[in-house]
């Protein structure tokens, strides 16, 4: 965490979205990375909480923020459809997803999935389920099994299924990954470490 790190214009680290972090705060709840600016009197916010288990926004906003004579909101009243138009998710999408991994590792939050097998067949398999379903847990993903699914390209049926033997292996206990899956897990490390892999 010695180099500092650098967020393109309109991008700031937010400990919520309306207040600024303060550096090195990795313990904040809602630590965010949040591009906004104003267009017409109304300002577009776009928040990716560096918590989340994936590599984008997490939350848009649009909201008013011009003057009392109401300059900027359309003729039959409210949003204007040019101002959602001139919202650049695409692009703001792409970037967010360049930045969060570098956020993570500034603010020590890198910890990389586990390499979980496209099938399952040996305990170690089931091990590696477990301790990636009891990771996204953690970091506050409300659907692990649809995360794993999508990185997989395996049906999240297949994957619940997965899920639920490895709870009846007890390598599993409620969103925790049990000590038995742990120590499967840190002897593959150890063997990793000692053929240099």
């Amino acid at each position: 965490m010695t180099k500092e790190l650098e967020l393109p214009g309109g991008w700031r680290l937010s400990c919520k979205s309306e207040l600024p972090a303060h550096v090195h705060d990795a313990n904040c709840p809602r630590l965010a990375l949040v591009w906004e600016r104003v267009v017409d009197g109304w300002r577009q916010r776009l928040v990716c909480e560096l918590k989340a288990s994936w590599d984008g926004p997490s939350a848009a906003h649009v909201e008013f923020v011009g003057g009392p004579d109401d300059v900027g909101a359309s003729a039959d009243g409210g949003l204007p459809v040019e101002v959602l138009r001139a919202f650049p998710l695409r692009e703001l999408k792409r970037v967010a997803r360049s930045l969060m991994p570098n956020a993570r590792e500034y603010f020590g939050m890198g910890e990389q999935p586990y390499p979980v097998p496209a099938s399952c067949r040996t305990e170690l398999d089931y091990a590696l389920v477990a301790a990636e379903f009891a990771r996204l847990a953690s970091v506050g993903n409300r659907n692990p099994i649809m995360v794993i699914s999508e990185r997989l390209g395996v049906g999240r049926t297949t994957i619940s299924e997965r899920v639920r033997r490895a709870r009846k292996l007890g390598l599993l206990e409620g969103d925790k990954a049990s000590a038995a899956a742990q120590a499967i897990i840190r002897q593959l490390m150890e063997e990793d470490d000692r053929e240099g892999k």
